[in-house]
């Protein structure tokens, strides 16, 4: 929630909204009014309502103009608040799976009506980073390792490399590269044998991610960290660190080297 945000014992300025699409005009901006008044900023849908979303079905279908007309109105009515830092375009758009056609219209409309906040696609697999790359100024995938109980994880570490690297192949320079890490238990939401990630897991995600091109870090979730102290804790003292390496991580490649 937005009042979290304004908690000093933590270094994160930035909260994720998924649900905004379900609200009108009025109940967004005063999400935004209280996301501003933490000193923090939003990344939120451009969607109208529902319909633009679901069912799953509805993202194969190309973009109407009855849709375009809405999606211009719905931003024009948001992009001037100062608590909007981008437009969260779509949430792992493969596997509905979305026309890539129907993501690259929605880009242009928002990018046309508001040049001045990004555009997020976040993908799940290597190859929906290359086929919806053409939906956003920023590429952010979220290479979820799936931590295992009594184990070590389902899917090898290098995987957040590996996603990384995709990215910035596929952005060719001209687009920003972020990271959704795991930051949540998928036994929460009923996956057996499944744990939340250990802080030391949390570290090599972000700094893996760092190391391969990654510059922009937007954990997915904050609703368990009161489940569990590595989320907790280990988050927000994560947090600290990396606010103090901020400008070694935003920093240039250095010539002559590779990943």
């Amino acid at each position: 929630p937005p009042e979290a945000m304004a908690d000093t014992g933590h270094a994160y300025n930035v909260v994720q909204s998924y649900g905004s699409y379900w609200q009108p005009v009025d109940q967004v901006r005063a999400f935004l009014d209280r996301v501003a008044a933490a000193g923090a900023f939003a990344a939120i849908y451009p969607y109208p309502c529902p319909e633009f979303v679901n069912p799953a079905s509805v993202w194969g279908q190309p973009l109407t103009a009855a849709e375009e007309a809405d999606l211009r109105l719905r931003v024009r009515a948001l992009k001037d608040h100062p608590g909007l830092l981008a437009w969260y375009m779509a949430d792992e758009p493969e596997l509905r799976p979305a026309l890539p056609a129907r993501c690259r219209r929605i880009y242009e409309i928002v990018r046309d009506e508001d040049p001045f906040h990004p555009c997020i696609m976040l993908n799940d697999t290597e190859a929906g980073i290359v086929r919806y790359r053409g939906g956003g100024d920023v590429l952010m995938p979220d290479p979820y390792p799936l931590f295992i109980r009594d184990g070590l994880a389902a899917q090898p570490l290098e995987k957040i490399g590996r996603f990384i690297r995709t990215a910035r192949e596929a952005g060719g320079g001209r687009q920003a590269v972020w990271i959704t890490p795991q930051g949540f238990n998928y036994g929460d939401y009923g996956q057996e044998n499944n744990r939340g990630p250990r802080l030391v897991e949390l570290r090599n995600m972000l700094y893996q991610a760092a190391v391969y091109g990654a510059r922009g870090f937007l954990w997915y979730t904050y609703s368990q960290v009161a489940n569990y102290p590595d989320l907790d804790i280990g988050m927000r003292w994560l947090s600290r660190e990396v606010a103090d390496l901020k400008p070694y991580l935003l920093a240039a490649d250095a010539e002559g080297l590779a990943v």
